[in-house]
């Protein structure tokens, strides 16, 4: 049985999941990406450029083949918290019909390898479209368990989950490409990890006394309202998706595959910056899909703004921690010859900063409110604009030309969602709070030029100035109750007790 709410402070929920999810999200997106430079050392840019290619048709395959059934368990699993009945309808039902759809998009994945090596002008990518087709139906089933977990707000396990999928993933990448010098057979670790994974997670479900086998008609029902709500979700994550990798995608047929492996190290720093947005936008996804069914609207709408709040307190200090030392990071971590991603990379931390402290946090409120039909619309739209712009700006400036069609497309689709959250949803930015941290970054970033400037060590000297900046948003720009909730949901974490809303 579920364990019902108990109560605690507003802050400390929220922070508390939060903090679960961005344990997680982190050990997965720094596990995923110490693969990366690996790969580049060993297998040289074309290597990376098929490995990177690879992976995002894997991602790709792997949200058509959920159908979007995972965000639809995130709000049904939430909704229904406390009635367990329903709650093993929504999972069995969830679980069967995303293996099924994974293993159809796979088949068809798998049909297609040929064309999409064909069109990317790549032949060796069919070997490995062929290979990652084998993943996309467990692919699909970690997606939905996941959603489950993170509907009931077990982010404990959630965390747990993930993390054992990437690092099982790299670990079996990393051996198969050391033992056969190839992709193809590096791939082979995506599916094996996969498969565990998707086994494991079954088995963390099961304890909560929900996978439980329910009768046909009542499955079927439930299945498709669970796809019918998922369809909206699943035209959202994959136009967004395909939107946030038509860079890449462009590169490589206007340029090279060489050309999308120099291109990487700045998709994938860059990609480090929505860690925090990301996990806070699990968790009030759950927590405003719940307070809406229950009718709080004034809490829904505070728990919006300690989440768009919390979000841009730590964008804004990662953001300038990673604008100062890119160029190092780009040079130390993947060679000199990956330093052209750099202008690309500075561009994309701008866009990733000022979206992941506003709109990303709370991207996932119209869905919680039964309207993913917007999100759909604003995601077109920057697919569009986006390509559009790519296929003007990449034969004239390459890859920055690339990172300036994802600013300026992301930058107009997340302006319209933030008018749209403000008129349709009552959302509020409290745009004093947004000044005083905007002041808050540009003065540790004119502290660390002036201090290096006067000859002081240039790491001492940005360190100093990224310790400020966290002092400043700390004490300048987190509430008594924001820090309190936050010391209490780090204090829970670290004596090892899941938090339940």
């Amino acid at each position: 049985m579920i364990e019902k709410a108990a109560g605690k402070p507003s802050g400390a929920g929220l922070a508390g999941g939060v903090s679960w999810i961005l344990m997680g999200s982190l050990v997965v997106q720094a596990v995923g990406f110490a693969v990366k430079p690996i790969v580049g050392r060993w297998l040289g840019p074309t290597g990376l450029g098929l490995y990177s290619l690879s992976f995002i048709l894997y991602g790709l395959a792997g949200l058509v083949g959920n159908f979007g059934v995972s965000q639809s368990l995130v709000r049904y699993t939430a909704a229904n918290e406390e009635r367990h009945t329903v709650l093993g309808e929504v999972c069995f039902s969830g679980l069967l019909v995303s293996a099924v759809c994974g293993a159809l998009a796979g088949f068809i994945l798998f049909q297609l390898r040929q064309p999409i090596a064909s069109l990317l002008h790549e032949p060796a990518m069919a070997s490995c479209i062929a290979v990652i087709s084998f993943s996309i139906p467990f692919s699909s089933l970690i997606l939905a368990e996941t959603g489950l977990l993170n509907g009931l707000r077990r982010m404990a396990t959630f965390a747990g989950v993930i993390s054992t999928q990437v690092i099982l993933r790299a670990l079996l990448v990393l051996v198969l490409a050391r033992l056969g010098r190839t992709i193809v057979l590096s791939l082979w670790g995506l599916v094996l990890s996969d498969a565990v994974t998707s086994v494991l997670g079954a088995l963390a479900i099961r304890r909560l006394g929900l996978l439980v086998f329910k009768p046909w008609r009542r499955t079927v029902r439930t299945a498709v309202r669970l796809l019918s709500f998922g369809r909206f979700m699943l035209g959202v994550s994959a136009v967004n998706n395909v939107s946030n990798r038509v860079d890449s995608l462009l590169i490589g047929y206007f340029m090279s595959t060489a050309s999308v492996g120099a291109y990487t190290p700045a998709k994938s720093l860059a990609a480090l910056l929505e860690l925090v947005p990301t996990a806070v936008r699990r968790m009030v996804f759950a927590h405003t899909s719940r307070l809406w069914s229950l009718g709080k609207r004034l809490e829904l709408l505070r728990t919006i703004e300690k989440g768009m709040k919390y979000s841009a307190s730590v964008m804004l200090l990662v953001g300038v921690g990673a604008g100062l030392f890119a160029k190092d990071a780009v040079r130390l971590l993947f060679g000199a010859e990956y330093v052209v991603a750099v202008a690309p990379l500075y561009a994309l931390i701008a866009i990733r900063v000022l979206t992941g402290g506003l709109t990303v946090p709370i991207g996932s409120l119209f869905p919680a409110l039964g309207k993913p039909g917007i999100n759909l619309g604003i995601e077109i739209l920057i697919l569009g604009v986006n390509v559009g712009l790519a296929v003007l700006l990449i034969p004239r400036l390459e890859m920055l030309g690339a990172a300036l069609a994802m600013v300026v497309s992301l930058g107009i689709g997340h302006g319209i969602q933030l008018g749209l959250l403000r008129r349709i949803a009552g959302v509020r930015v409290d745009t004093q709070w947004y000044c005083r941290a905007l002041c808050i970054a540009g003065t540790a970033v004119g502290m660390s030029i002036m201090l290096e400037r006067c000859g002081m060590n240039a790491l001492v000297a940005r360190s100093m100035a990224l310790l400020s900046q966290a002092t400043a948003t700390w004490l300048l720009l987190l509430t008594a109750e924001d820090r309190k909730g936050i010391c209490l949901a780090m204090k829970r974490r670290t004596e090892g007790r899941e938090e339940h809303q």
